[in-house]
């Protein structure tokens, strides 16, 4: 009975040290799935990022982070734009403006 407890308590504290290491990320933190709620904390979503600006004609943008979300331009920071994100229903971000044409 003693060794069935120790086993159960083990499961139990190494199931919580998984479960304590992930977590969604900050703002600005990396996140893999564009418009994914769960990978970033409570009022964020997750977002594609633009190239870098050495790269900006480059239609791939191949990165993500998470970012604000945001009802107005008025929710933003100066320098980010309100707009949809890629891959989410309906939910706005504060992201980095879109390139020039």
């Amino acid at each position: 009975m003693l060794r069935t407890t120790g086993t159960v308590f083990a499961l139990a504290l190494a199931m919580g040290a998984l479960v304590g290491c992930g977590g969604a990320g900050d703002v600005g933190a990396a996140c893999a799935t564009p418009g994914a709620l769960d990978e970033c904390v409570d009022g964020a979503v997750c977002a594609t990022d633009p190239p870098s600006p050495d790269a900006m004609s480059s239609a791939v943008w191949d990165t993500n982070s998470c970012r604000a979300r945001c009802s107005t331009q008025d929710d933003c920071a100066t320098g980010t734009e309100c707009r949809l994100v890629t891959g989410a229903a309906m939910i706005s971000a504060c992201q980095p403006p879109r390139p020039a044409p």
